[in-house]
């Protein structure tokens, strides 16, 4: 995770990016000793005049967390290969999973074009693996038509340490 100062004048809002997790939450059942549960974040810039720039972004609550993979995948919604969660490596993986991470990298700098999406992954790693790890709520910082914008996000992931999301 990186940190950024801003200076001077720093606008406080949504903006134009669009920022959605899963309306409900969502529950994992991937073994984490067998692969890495990432979550999918959509960020729509369809309706924006300007790129969205990514800048830097906080978990704000969480649950047993111990760090966090953040990647972004500037194509995934254009074609039409949005995650909602996937285990990753395994030996389910498909060919959407194989190309998404081809395409994943770090997310500060990202940029989400104007008129487009693009979707951030998360991963999470339990500090004590016998017990649930969850983020319920994370923020995101990013640059657009010359103003900085930060917009809450409530997420809700939830990987389940006894792979069956009952609990949940």
């Amino acid at each position: 995770m990186s940190a950024v100062t801003l200076s001077g004048c720093a606008a406080l809002g949504t903006g134009p990016l669009d920022v959605f997790g899963p309306a409900s939450g969502m529950c994992s059942t991937v073994d984490p000793e067998e692969a890495a549960t990432y979550f999918g974040v959509l960020l729509d810039n369809t309706e924006g005049a300007d790129d969205a720039i990514l800048m830097d972004w906080r978990v704000t609550e969480s649950t047993n967390l111990a760090s966090i993979v953040l990647l972004f995948d500037p194509d995934g919604p254009a074609l039409d290969q949005v995650v909602g969660s996937m285990g990753w490596p395994s030996d389910d993986t498909g060919p959407m999973d194989s190309e998404v991470m081809a395409r994943a990298v770090d997310p500060i700098d990202g940029v989400v074009e104007a008129g487009t999406s693009g979707q951030l992954l998360l991963a999470l790693d339990a500090d004590d693996p016998a017990a649930d790890v969850s983020v319920q709520e994370m923020t995101l910082t990013y640059r657009s038509g010359g103003h900085v914008h930060t917009v809450w996000v409530p997420v809700d992931f939830s990987v389940d340490a006894d792979q069956d999301c009952e609990d949940w």
